[in-house]
């Protein structure tokens, strides 16, 4: 398991979720938490503290998939003065923005791993393992994000 504590998000995009595979991961790790954890041989501190990791990073994954499923186009070319002084339009990255902005088809992959995250919690909640979610350390910071998610 990857260890997420003080990682560079640099390199974390959106471009590299892989919707599909993050999607039978969440389901598999759900399977695991419901068959698995309580049989484990591995410390019970141990196991906490890596469901906990796990949940940090699907919190994060669905708050970058939120902020780009939500993104909008960037307005229309607008009018600036050039360096000779005088004005002129200005289209600047308006294209770009068109460009970066997901297909329909990238939100619908969008919507079903943020369902699935939703899910999982909503699972962990009602089999009162909201100890995963809500841990001591990063607890206060996923509970602001369920709040500002549903408002």
């Amino acid at each position: 398991m990857c260890d997420f504590d003080g990682w560079d998000e640099s390199w974390y995009s959106v471009k590299k979720v892989k919707c599909e595979k993050l999607i039978v991961r969440i389901k598999d790790l759900r399977c695991w938490i419901k068959h698995f954890y309580d049989m484990s041989t591995i410390p019970e501190l141990t196991r906490t503290k890596a469901l906990q990791r796990c949940m940090n990073f699907l919190i994060r994954t669905f708050q970058m998939l939120w902020q780009d499923y939500f993104k909008v186009a960037a307005p229309t070319p607008k009018s600036g003065m050039n360096k000779k002084g005088t004005f002129e339009n200005v289209v600047g990255d308006a294209t770009k923005a068109q460009d970066s902005l997901p297909s329909p088809a990238q939100k619908h992959n969008y919507i079903e791993v943020m369902r699935q995250v939703l899910h999982l919690f909503d699972w962990l909640c009602t089999q009162n393992r909201e100890n995963f979610i809500f841990g001591e350390e990063c607890g206060r910071a996923n509970l602001a994000f369920v709040i500002n998610t549903c408002n």
